[in-house]
């Protein structure tokens, strides 16, 4: 693919104060492949307790004992999961003091939710800084991603039978990003000057020549992530007709537009209703209520979140 010029992407203004920055912020060129597979290299391992749930979460018949045992024998992960069982938006009535009530109040999918999202977290803190999002912002969205993920598969008869896997789909649907992120702030300047730009694979590749979608492929090999994550992770912006005989990764396509609509984790939302109403016709799910179901998501989003403070 030809490399686009600036021209192509940015409007007169923007050229006449690029013109007046920096030279390096002006010698911007998309990175090598070489490059860009050096930066998978480069990504953090994946905890081996993480990478151990991850296997397990794809069996329906997982151990609740072993993931309280495996819990229990991490002091910082205790922490956080009592943490939240105890935060605003989880909490009953009686203070939840060891890991097993816990587990009990929580119940063992959003105790699992929470130790993958404890697992990610860790190997992302190279995308504290993205263009387009707020701080930490492609963990935020990608954490939301996976819960809207979830509730989807509560009210959606066509994703009933994917209940197990969809908020780990949804959680990592966006790990091409975490390899990208240094090569973000070359551009990024003009994502963060235009509101009607958003950092996807379409600027992505403009700029980079790939986009996360691509590279998201190869960090899911890197990581050893499960296969069946990857029509998620590769597909997810893909148009609706394309993806429409596969259900969790309209799921994670519909989650990932309805938050961008409402700009969570985002510096600007990204109006896109014709997708969001398409996406609802495929997965069979309405419009009026997919909004109601996902509308306070962020609420959720801040008890976990919470927990890692």
């Amino acid at each position: 693919m030809p490399r686009m010029r600036m021209e192509d992407l940015v409007d007169g203004e923007d050229l006449r104060r690029s013109a007046t920055a920096p030279a390096a912020a002006r010698a911007f060129r998309a990175p090598e492949a070489s490059e860009i597979a050096a930066a998978i290299r480069k990504l953090p391992p994946l905890p081996a307790l993480l990478q151990e749930l991850l296997r397990e979460l794809q069996d329906q018949d997982a151990d609740i004992g072993r993931l309280e045992e495996r819990i229990a024998s991490d002091p910082g992960l205790t922490t956080r999961v009592l943490k939240m069982a105890n935060s605003p938006f989880y909490a009953r009535s009686a203070e939840v003091v060891d890991v097993r009530r816990a587990v009990l109040t929580l119940g063992f999918r959003t105790v699992a939710n929470l130790v993958v999202a404890a697992g990610l977290r860790s190997t992302m803190t190279s995308t504290s800084r993205v263009p387009g999002f707020e701080r930490n912002g492609i963990f935020l969205h990608s954490l939301a991603t996976g819960l809207a993920c979830s509730r989807l598969g509560n009210f959606v008869p066509l994703l009933r039978e994917h209940r197990e896997s969809l908020f780990v789909a949804g959680v990592m649907h966006d790990v091409g990003r975490v390899a990208l992120a240094e090569f973000y702030t070359g551009f990024g300047r003009q994502l963060t000057d235009r509101e009607d730009l958003m950092l996807g694979p379409e600027v992505e590749r403009r700029f980079l020549e790939t986009d996360h979608q691509v590279v998201g492929r190869q960090v899911r090999e890197q990581w050893g992530l499960p296969v069946e994550l990857e029509p998620a992770i590769t597909r997810h912006h893909e148009p609706v007709e394309a993806i429409v005989d596969d259900a969790v990764t309209l799921a994670v396509a519909l989650a990932d537009a309805v938050l961008n609509r409402q700009g969570l984790a985002r510096t600007h939302s990204q109006a896109n209703d014709a997708r969001i109403d398409a996406l609802c016709e495929a997965l069979g799910a309405a419009r009026e209520q997919t909004d109601e179901k996902l509308a306070n998501i962020d609420e959720e989003l801040r008890s976990i979140a919470g927990a890692f403070a």
